[in-house]
């Protein structure tokens, strides 16, 4: 991987290859973590053969991998699958639990939080918790679920909507079908001990 960088920074450096439009404030050229790489380049051909070339001449395996292309045109797009032998994957597709896409992200590329927050009020459903211990949970678990997204996307109205109305039957109880009584608006339970609250981070806020 260091030598990988090294190459790029020297490519991008000495020879007529182009950052992606994006990238070139920041000088990017690509990001690592752990066994996952996404290398950055600009939509023409020269540029895209000299990566090709850095990362066959460090046997990668073009296997494994796969072309995004954003604002390319189609005759370009398979002049260049051609040259470098990947296959064409379309957006969106997610890096780290996170959907990535070229475009602002749709409702539905959400789901992935909120079926996680729904296995969790459902595994604690059957389970024989006290107020204290859902509080715990929430602050911990959801709420850790939460911060990571937030840090890094801004959620939709409609999902922190869901999101909350599920950390609700979490700490109320839920049943199908079934209204349940209440004696605490949600708001009071999300506000700090000192004003009688029970300080569960209010999602909508937080993001």
């Amino acid at each position: 991987m260091e030598m990988l960088s090294r190459l790029l920074r020297t490519m991008c450096a000495t020879q007529d290859v182009f950052y992606h439009p994006k990238c070139v404030k920041l000088g990017l050229t690509h990001l690592i973590f752990a066994d996952d790489l996404m290398v950055f380049t600009r939509g023409d051909l020269p540029s895209v053969q000299k990566v090709a070339e850095i990362l066959k001449s460090l046997n990668a395996n073009f296997e494994k991998s796969e072309a995004y292309f954003g604002g390319v045109n189609s005759v370009l797009k398979q002049h260049i699958l051609n040259a470098i032998g990947l296959k064409k994957e379309s957006f969106h597709f997610r890096y780290l639990g996170l959907p990535i896409h070229p475009s602002r992200l749709t409702s539905t590329m959400y789901d992935p939080i909120v079926q996680k927050i729904q296995h969790l009020v459902r595994s604690c459903a059957v389970k024989f918790l006290s107020y204290a211990s859902k509080i715990e949970v929430l602050n911990s678990m959801v709420f850790g679920l939460e911060n990571f997204w937030c840090g890094r996307l801004l959620l939709p109205h409609n999902v922190c909507i869901i999101i909350t109305k599920l950390c609700k039957q979490l700490f109320w109880g839920y049943q199908e079908g079934q209204r349940k009584l209440v004696f605490k608006s949600w708001a009071s339970i999300c506000s700090p001990w000192s004003e009688g609250g029970f300080q569960i981070k209010n999602l909508a806020i937080w993001n």
